[in-house]
């Protein structure tokens, strides 16, 4: 969103997959215990997370990435329809692991980003944003969504049917059709 504020004729429309760049407190109670728990962590005791996350990288590295993820999307019936898919398994295990192989900063770093709103921040921008989220998704409600729509003019919002946290992976071709049809529409 900054790019696109500094550089607005570098940018035609801006995507969020999945979830949208806005956060209330009350919404943690909207999510799985899991989520919950590492989101509490960033707001109230962010010098536990690196401990967390340090712990979860020796867990991988002993092979676990994808108990791992199986585990963070066992709330999901859509999600785990998805991971039955080995190549999306391996995908988001490769990932985990690829993403902390540096050190667990940038994670942490991004769990405190996914508890900021930046509904102000995209009110200023001049290009479109569209959202894409799944109908089933079982970690982000859908009502954070629909709240950037109300609160960011010019803000759209996509259902995906069938499609859960994972429609990146599980509905990519959707995806990428949404994308295609953006930059037909702004040119």
């Amino acid at each position: 969103m900054r790019f696109a504020r500094v550089y607005p004729a570098s940018v035609t429309s801006l995507f969020a997959i999945s979830r949208a760049p806005a956060w209330r407190e009350e919404w943690a109670a909207q999510m799985p215990k899991r989520q919950r728990f590492i989101l509490g962590l960033a707001k109230h005791m962010p010098q536990l997370l690196p401990l967390i996350m340090r712990a979860t990288v020796a867990f991988m590295d002993k092979g676990h990435a994808k108990k791992l993820v199986l585990s963070s999307c066992q709330i999901s019936a859509a999600d785990m329809q998805a991971l039955r898919n080995a190549e999306i398994l391996g995908l988001m295990a490769k990932g985990c692991e690829e993403g902390l192989k540096q050190d667990v900063e940038p994670f942490c770093r991004d769990c405190q980003l996914a508890i900021m709103d930046f509904s102000d921040e995209a009110k200023l921008l001049k290009r479109p944003s569209h959202i894409l989220q799944g109908d089933l998704d079982q970690i982000v409600d859908i009502s954070q969504s629909k709240y950037f729509v109300a609160n960011v003019p010019g803000t759209t919002l996509e259902i995906v049917k069938g499609a859960g946290q994972l429609l990146i992976y599980s509905h990519w071709d959707h995806v990428f059709r949404a994308i295609r049809k953006s930059k037909k529409n702004s040119n």
